[in-house]
């Protein structure tokens, strides 16, 4: 199950590190993957992916159970400025996998970038 309404807000062009605490999978020790992505709406296409697979993009903390997104400046700099559907999805090493995160990103203009 999902922990719903994991909200945040971010201003346009700013870094930013998102932590998510995993629970209700298995074995959240095995955790090999997650993926984390943002849209217009639940049923819309992916604006931006982040993905496990690839260096500096997130961060699998085994031991305390955290996933944390990195979202660099140059992710959300020319994004417009609304609320964004967002959601994580772990896999583990039996390759199940599940979703747990789902929420809002307020992205707010900025005039300093």
């Amino acid at each position: 199950m999902a922990y719903k309404n994991q909200d945040f807000e971010l201003w346009q062009g700013d870094d930013f590190k998102l932590n998510y605490t995993v629970e209700g999978v298995v074995a959240p020790e095995d955790l090999t993957s997650a993926k984390w992505g943002i849209s217009k709406s639940r049923s819309g296409a992916k604006v931006l992916e982040k993905n496990s697979d690839l260096p500096g993009e997130i961060e699998i903390d085994t031991v305390n159970n955290v996933v944390s997104v990195i979202l660099f400046s140059a992710d959300t700099l020319n994004l417009k400025e609304q609320k964004y559907y967002c959601e994580l999805e772990v896999v583990d090493a039996e390759s199940l996998r599940t979703t747990v995160a789902i929420g809002t990103m307020t992205l707010y203009p900025t005039i300093l970038k």
